[in-house]
């Protein structure tokens, strides 16, 4: 099943969508949402970023700063 989606403006009880030519001929389905509901839907299933958060010991840290510094000095190094 191949699906669009298309964005329009109801004028006067009408709403025209152009469909891509291999939907010519064929029966559809059309399910008219408003946009306002379809945001909020969106909005309420989206998660911060934020929440992904957490912190590292110092150790850790240190380690981590250490291990990227040798990275870098080895990707920079000479090799010819």
């Amino acid at each position: 099943m191949q699906a669009i989606k298309r964005y329009g403006v109801v004028n006067q009880g009408l709403l025209i969508l152009y469909l891509p030519q291999e939907f010519d001929m064929q029966e559809m389905q059309v399910i008219i949402l408003p946009l306002e509901k379809e945001n909020a839907i969106i909005q309420k299933n989206k998660f911060r970023l934020s929440s992904l958060k957490s912190t590292l010991k110092d150790e850790t840290e240190i380690s981590i700063d250490a291990k990227l510094k040798s990275l870098r000095a080895e990707w920079e190094r000479n090799i010819l």
